[in-house]
């Protein structure tokens, strides 16, 4: 009967507090592989629920079989792991979205539009220790890209429609973990305007 309660107690407490540590060490390093082992042990705690769950219907009903237990006891007892269990869920949904909501946070977007009759060629953005090639955008045609900043500095793009070149600024300060979304159009004539995407 204690072993099975142990049990429980072990099936709530172990996804609950590894959990919280993995989101922890996220938080700080920011380690693609901890995504990974936080779904892992959402699944193992689902299995260890279900484990929990049992062993606790199996105290429950031994207690109340054994007339030695007080019944006010074997409540609170009851109780309790069961909190413990289900406590895992709020807390898993709370940590998903968390990281939801800071992953898009952390995130910088830009899209490039080209309006010129003409290809831009080799158009890239360089800055904040990244550099992403776009490629080739035909005319009337836009590209997307998603940075992630890995130190401070500036947002370049930079392209080339023809013989002539193309370079705009376009974030003049950027950072780890910033945020954002822009929208670069370079215009017919040739000019480059930045704006910042609506939400």
């Amino acid at each position: 009967m204690k072993i099975a309660y142990r049990i429980a107690l072990f099936c709530g407490a172990t996804p609950l507090i590894l959990g919280i540590a993995i989101f922890l060490a996220w938080l700080v390093t920011r380690w693609d592989w901890l995504s990974v082992a936080g779904i892992l042990n959402i699944a193992g705690g689902l299995a260890l629920f279900a484990l929990g769950l049992a062993s606790l219907a199996f105290f429950v009903w031994a207690g109340i079989r054994d007339s030695r237990v007080s019944s006010k006891k074997l409540a609170s007892s009851s109780l309790l792991c069961a909190a413990l269990l289900f406590s895992n869920f709020p807390v898993a949904i709370g940590i998903i979205a968390a990281v939801m909501h800071l992953e898009a946070r952390m995130h910088y977007g830009v899209v490039v539009v080209n309006q010129l009759p003409e290809p831009l060629d080799n158009a890239r953005l360089e800055g904040g220790g990244v550099k992403v090639d776009l490629g080739t955008i035909e005319p009337g045609n836009r590209n997307y890209a998603r940075l992630s900043f890995q130190r401070d500095g500036s947002l370049e793009f930079y392209a080339q429609a023809g013989k002539k070149k193309i370079s705009s600024c376009v974030e003049e300060y950027v950072t780890g973990y910033m945020g954002g979304d822009k929208c670069v159009t370079v215009k017919a004539d040739g000019t480059v305007t930045v704006e910042n995407m609506p939400d």
